[in-house]
């Protein structure tokens, strides 16, 4: 009985002759956003590619501008560090007496070695 009450003929029945307009265009939005949004996503990739290479074709020229003190930086960074461990290195000469003979400087570290036993290692 419940397939009496459907129609037999669904495709060629009334409710389809209406709305496979509307279905149609359901099926084209769906489509044509899913389309839409790739190609959105290609034009925007495009100009992202076109912005980097114009970028680099303009600054190619400020970096030879600026190339020369560039280099001035970098060796200005490089003297300021081997005058600082220069420094460091005078300093540190001067702080041991100026004595780079060994047998001073294992004299002062016997002696060193002495008082640390003498001090803490009394029985």
């Amino acid at each position: 009985m419940a397939k009496e009450s459907m129609p037999t003929d669904f495709l060629n029945s009334q409710f389809l002759a209406a709305a496979w307009p509307y279905i149609l265009l359901i099926v084209v939005a769906v489509l044509s956003l899913q389309f839409l949004r790739l190609a959105v996503s290609y034009v925007f990739s495009a100009l992202r590619l076109l912005v980097r290479i114009v970028l680099l074709v303009i600054s190619w020229p400020i970096y030879l501008i600026l190339l020369p003190a560039r280099v001035l930086v970098f060796f200005t960074r490089m003297a300021i560090r081997i005058l600082f461990y220069a420094t460091m290195a005078a300093i540190l000469y001067s702080l041991l007496g100026g004595v780079l003979n060994s047998t001073v400087m294992k004299e002062a570290f016997g002696e060193a070695l002495q008082y640390l036993q003498s001090t803490f290692l009394q029985q």
